[in-house]
C-alpha cells in the first residue's frame, strides 16, 4: 500500500511575516513548529510521506500551497499559524475547517484540536473552539483539511512557546493527531540496552569540570547536557561503550559523561539573570521591529540566550535583541 502523503504548511514566509507581536515574527514561529511536527511524525509513525510546502523563509501563494497538495494527491492537509487581534487581551487556541466542510475535514479537526485542547488547558490556556470559515486553505484543498491558530502572537502567552518543552509537546501532539486521523501505525520501539553494573569500588577522578548527562548515548554524541560535573573523587556506578556513569553517591547512579573528553565552558560574560542596559543607539529587534525610545537606557534582566550568546531574551519585555545592543551591568 502507498504512503498516505501528510501536506505541512508553515503560514506565511519570506517578505510576508504574517503577524508581529511580542519581538516575534508569525512565520518563523510556524515554521518552527511546521519542522518540529515533521519529525515527530517521521520519528514515531510509519506508511505516510510527509511534505512541507516550505522548509526555509520564502513566500508562497495561497495557489500555490493549495495547488502543492492537490498536484500530490495529499492524504491531509494541516495548515500552521498564530492569531493576532488590535486588542493585546485576545487569547486562546482555535482551529478552522471550510464552511461547508467534509465529514473527514470534520473528523480531522476533531481529533487534532481535542488533543491540543486538553494540553492547553491544563496549561490554563483558553479554547476557542472548533470554527468554520472561508479560509482558501481549507476551501480549495481536495483533501481532508484543517487550519489550526496556535495561540495569539500579540498575547504575552505566545511566549510559552520560546519553552522547548512547551512546544515539543505541541508538536507531538499535533503529530498525533495528523496520524491517529489517518490511522498511522506507530513504530515500535526497541527497547533500550541496560548498561551491564561494575564493581562500585572503582573509582574515577576527574581533575576539570566536565559535561554531565542523562545518557550514554548523549555523552558519547556530547548533547544535551544535563549539568557540570565538578573536579573531585567519584564512585563508578557503571559503564557503557566507552562513557562512565560516576556519582558521589557509592549506590546510587550520577551523571554520565565521556573520560576521553573534558569540556570547559568558557569564562562567564553574559548568563540567565544578567542584568543589562540596552544601548541608547540601539535600533531593531531580532526580529526586525524597532526598538521603542522608552526601551533604549533602561536596565533589564536577561530571560534566555540563543545563536551563541549573540541573541538575548530580555525578561520584562520578552523580546530578543542583538548582543551588540545591550551592555552588562
Amino acid at each position: 500500500m502507498a504512503n498516505k502523503v501528510i501536506v505541512i504548511d508553515p503560514g506565511h514566509g519570506g517578505h510576508d511575516p504574517g503577524a508581529l507581536g511580542n519581538g516575534l515574527r508569525e512565520s518563523d514561529l510556524t515554521l518552527r513548529m511546521s519542522l518540529k511536527v515533521r519529525d515527530q511524525l517521521n520519528n514515531d509513525w510509519t506508511g505516510h510521506k510527509v511534505m512541507m510546502t516550505r522548509i526555509t523563509d520564502t513566500n508562497l501563494t495561497l495557489n500555490a500551497r493549495t495547488n502543492f497538495a492537490n498536484s500530490n494527491n495529499a492524504a491531509a492537509l494541516i495548515s500552521i499559524h498564530c492569531n493576532a487581534f488590535s486588542q493585546a487581551s485576545a487569547n486562546g487556541f482555535e482551529s478552522f475547517v471550510y464552511t461547508n466542510p467534509t465529514t473527514a475535514s470534520i473528523n480531522f479537526q476533531n481529533v487534532v484540536h481535542d488533543r491540543l485542547t486538553q494540553f492547553y488547558r491544563n496549561a490554563g490556556l483558553t479554547n476557542r473552539g472548533k470554527k468554520r470559515g472561508n479560509l482558501h486553505m481549507v476551501r480549495e484543498a481536495r483533501c481532508p483539511s484543517i487550519l489550526i491558530e496556535n495561540l495569539f502572537i500579540t498575547n504575552k502567552e505566545i511566549l510559552r512557546f520560546n519553552d522547548k518543552t512547551f512546544e515539543d509537546n505541541v508538536a507531538r501532539l499535533t503529530a498525533e493527531g495528523i496520524a491517529t486521523f489517518l490511522n498511522l501505525p506507530r513504530k515500535s520501539t526497541p527497547p533500550n540496552p541496560t548498561p551491564p553494573p561494575v564493581e562500585n569500588n572503582d573509582m574515577h577522578h576527574i581533575k576539570t569540570r566536565t559535561a554531565g548527562f542523562v545518557t550514554a548515548a548523549d555523552a558519547k554524541a556530547g548533547q544535551k547536557r544535563k549539568t557540570w560535573v565538578e573536579p573531585n573523587n567519584y564512585h563508578i556506578f557503571r559503564k557503557f561503550d566507552g562513557m562512565i556513569n560516576v556519582t558521589r553517591t557509592k549506590d546510587s547512579p550520577g551523571s554520565w559523561i565521556n573520560p576521553g573528553t573534558i569540556t570547559v565552558p568558557p569564562p562567564p560574560n553574559i548568563n540567565i539573570n544578567s542584568h543589562v542596559r540596552v544601548n541608547n543607539n540601539a535600533q531593531k529587534y531580532v526580529t526586525g521591529e524597532n526598538i521603542p525610545s522608552w526601551v533604549r537606557g533602561q536596565v533589564y534582566t536577561v530571560h534566555q540566550l540563543r545563536n551563541s550568546n549573540n541573541e538575548i531574551l530580555l525578561r520584562e519585555i520578552m523580546s530578543w535583541i542583538k548582543r551588540s545592543d545591550i551592555t552588562l551591568v
